[in-house]
């Protein structure tokens, strides 16, 4: 999953490009732990969600978002889940509490 950001990283990717993975990324994680609302929601709001998933893309930058999916996958394969889930909860707090759109 993550060789896809390695790979688009190296070819200095837009910031939709960026937004778009990162969508994919989040859908995978999703679809992956069988949560079937989440990927429901992000289908139904796609052109929406495209503008927040570029917004996040700028707020972040490519590399810290590279670390972020590293260290999700990384609890993940550890085998904890629930504290992939309060990481991605915390990061989302951060990112409403500073983001200006």
């Amino acid at each position: 999953m993550m060789a896809e950001f390695e790979a688009a990283s190296l070819l200095s990717p837009t910031t939709a490009e960026v937004a778009a993975a990162l969508a994919r990324f989040h859908y995978k994680i999703c679809t992956l732990s069988g949560n079937q609302l989440f990927p429901l929601i992000m289908n139904a709001f796609r052109g929406v969600g495209s503008i927040l998933w570029e917004s996040s893309a700028r707020f972040w930058g490519e590399k810290a978002l590279y670390e972020q999916g590293m260290h999700i996958i990384e609890l993940i394969d550890e085998g904890r889940g629930e504290d992939a889930a309060n990481y991605l909860n915390a990061l989302f707090e951060h990112y409403l509490e500073n983001v200006s759109l």
